[in-house]
């Protein structure tokens, strides 16, 4: 499990506290993520090959994120445009990610979305 520290230019930079005194710093690229989601008090990045969950809540995570890459498309999502793949529906819309993940655009956010993506 790790903890956001900061984002560094491009980066989120983790940590995770392995035993009592080790320390394992990881750096993120944010082109790297596909997208995060909201599960309790803790925040999942989905990247192409695995999953990080950090231990902070979610709305804390996305204020740091890059806001001209990153979308937050629902309460519980926030995605990286550029991972987008397309687009399905028409009333209710979803993304599907490059990963193949159906993410949702809750209907208060669909039109900043549609002034977002086409803009």
């Amino acid at each position: 499990m790790y903890r956001f520290i900061h984002t560094s230019v491009g980066s989120l930079v983790l940590k995770s506290k392995e035993g009592k005194n080790s320390v394992t710093l990881r750096s993120v690229t944010m082109t790297d993520v596909i997208f995060l989601g909201s599960f309790g008090e803790k925040t999942t990045v989905f990247l192409d090959l695995e999953t990080l969950v950090i231990d902070q809540v979610f709305d804390d995570v996305v204020d740091f994120l890059d806001k001209e890459m990153f979308f937050k498309c629902h309460n519980l999502f926030a995605v990286n445009t550029k991972m987008i793949m397309r687009l399905k529906g028409k009333k209710d819309i979803a993304l599907i990610m490059k990963n193949d993940a159906e993410i949702p655009v809750s209907s208060r956010r669909l039109k900043a979305f549609r002034d977002f993506y086409n803009g």
